[in-house]
C-alpha cells in the first residue's frame, strides 16, 4: 500500500510514474498466474495495459515509450493465456498471433534487446500452446521450433539466468506435444 502510496504521487509522464504504477499490479499478476487464477489475471491485464497506455499518451522521454510498448504488448500474453485456460484456444490464437507484428513494428533498443526478445518468446510459447489446443500441430511446431532457438541463444548469453530455462523447458514441452511418438528419430 505504501509502495502504490508513492506511485501515485509521481507525475504520471515520467517514467518512474508509470513504472512505479505497474510494477506492484505485476507481482499481484504472477502470484495470480501461480493460482491460476485466470478471471482475476485478466483483470491485472486490463489494469497493466492502462498504466502503460497512459504512459504513452503522456509521452515520457522515447526510450521510456519502447519499452512501454513493449510491455503493454507483453501483457497481452497474460490476457491470452487466461483465455487459453479458460478453454478459449482460438480466442488465444486470434489474440496471440497478431502480436509479433506488433513487436516488430516498436522501435529497436539496444538497451533492452533481452526484455524485448523474452516478450517475444513468451508470445510464441503461448501461442504455440493455443496452437496445439487448437488442433493446428504443424504451425504450432515451426512456432516453437523458432522459439526453442531464440531461447537457446538467450540462455547462451546468460546460462544462470533461470527464467530463461524454466521458459526453454516449457517451450520444448509443448515442442514435444508437436512431435508423432511413433517416428523415434523424430520425438
Amino acid at each position: 500500500d505504501r509502495y502504490r502510496a508513492y506511485g501515485a504521487k509521481l507525475p504520471p509522464a515520467d517514467a518512474a510514474g508509470w513504472a512505479a504504477r505497474a510494477e506492484p499490479l505485476l507481482r499481484e499478476g504472477f502470484v495470480l498466474r501461480s493460482l491460476h487464477d485466470w478471471p482475476e489475471l485478466e483483470r491485472i491485464a486490463d489494469q497493466l495495459t492502462a498504466v502503460y497506455e497512459e504512459a504513452l499518451r503522456q509521452a515520457p522521454n522515447d526510450v521510456w515509450i519502447i519499452q512501454a510498448r513493449v510491455y503493454r504488448i507483453g501483457v497481452q500474453v497474460w490476457r491470452g493465456e487466461a483465455y487459453l485456460r479458460t478453454g478459449q484456444a482460438a480466442r488465444a490464437v486470434a489474440l496471440l498471433e497478431r502480436l509479433p507484428e506488433q513487436i516488430a513494428a516498436v522501435s529497436q533498443n539496444p538497451n533492452w534487446v533481452e526484455d524485448r526478445q523474452a516478450v517475444v518468446d513468451d508470445v510464441s510459447t503461448t501461442l504455440g500452446e493455443a496452437l496445439l489446443e487448437t488442433g493446428d500441430l504443424a504451425r504450432a511446431r515451426t512456432v516453437l521450433e523458432n522459439c526453442v532457438r531464440s531461447r537457446e541463444t538467450a540462455i547462451a548469453r546468460q546460462s544462470a539466468n533461470w527464467g530463461y530455462q524454466a521458459g526453454l523447458a516449457e517451450t520444448c514441452t509443448l515442442l514435444a506435444r508437436t512431435l508423432d511418438p511413433a517416428k523415434f528419430d523424430e520425438a
